[in-house]
């Protein structure tokens, strides 16, 4: 079954201007945050799709996975608003 995504917001925010494995743990922490207040609860995967746009990158590499990934630990480690 597809589900419609008409209605679906989108994160969308100014960044730091740096390559996304290059973003401080605090900021990438802070993206995942503002992308998920925004979407609301999404699959890691499209964490780490939204991240790489939002930073100007067509693609997800495996540079931006980790950070993503990192900046995700960062806010499980009790420095998230209403992340379990």
């Amino acid at each position: 079954m597809f589900h419609d995504l008409t209605d679906h917001i989108l994160a969308q925010f100014v960044v730091l201007r740096v390559e996304p494995h290059e973003a401080p743990l605090n900021t990438m922490g802070s993206v995942v945050q503002k992308i998920i207040d925004v979407e609301g609860p999404i699959h890691i995967d499209e964490g780490d799709r939204r991240a790489a746009l939002l930073f100007g990158k067509q693609e997800t590499g495996s540079r931006i996975v980790t950070a993503v990934g990192m900046g995700t630990c960062y806010l499980r480690r009790g420095n998230a608003r209403g992340f379990q």
